[in-house]
């Protein structure tokens, strides 16, 4: 699977264009092969031009710096930290040169929400694509032979627990963006 097959070509070319400019790369090429399961932010960053360093963190699970430098706290499980990149480049490509992300969300001034609520989304959409998603969903409905149309509550737990592991993301994370996308009808058992 390439980039451009889970992302569009627009999109790919709107984050060169935004986030590699002031930096020599070459960015992302759309045509690229995926070469894990997953999207690989940290290579995603490099293409960029980002430096990801860890450390021990107080009260922040990462920051944004000047000079397209991400820190993230090393204490953290690698799920959260994977977004947590994912959520500082959002804030790069919005603009800002330097940005945090605390651990308590709820404890931004109104102002900041939005931004977060922005970082947030974009990193959703960026570490667990829909042509991903449902790709994957659809394999293990096919080779675990669930009837698509008949789900249990049960078989959607572990189809998300299942894609959270694929895309190396959190179950509550990938349990979000599965709703976000309407991946499973609700109805009566």
């Amino acid at each position: 699977m390439k980039y451009k097959d889970f992302f569009s070509v627009e999109f790919i070319s709107l984050l060169n264009e935004k986030l590699s400019g002031s930096i020599e790369t070459d960015g992302i090429d759309p045509d690229e092969d995926l070469q894990n399961s997953y999207v690989d932010i940290e290579d995603i960053l490099q293409k960029m031009g980002f430096e990801v360093q860890y450390e021990e963190l107080v009260g922040v699970s990462g920051q944004l710096n000047a000079n397209n430098n991400i820190i993230i706290n090393k204490k953290e499980v690698e799920e959260r930290q994977r977004f947590t990149m994912a959520h500082e480049l959002g804030h790069a490509f919005q603009g800002q040169v330097i940005a945090f992300r605390k651990k308590d969300s709820s404890s931004y001034p109104e102002k900041d929400q939005k931004d977060e609520i922005f970082a947030n989304k974009f990193a959703a959409q960026l570490l667990m694509p829909k042509a991903l998603v449902v790709n994957y969903a659809e394999e293990y409905i096919k080779e675990k032979s669930l009837n698509q149309n008949k789900l249990t509550a049960n078989s959607v737990d572990e189809i998300i627990s299942h894609l959270a592991e694929k895309l190396k993301v959190s179950v509550q994370s990938m349990r979000f963006r599965s709703e976000n996308l309407n991946l499973f009808i609700k109805t009566a058992e």
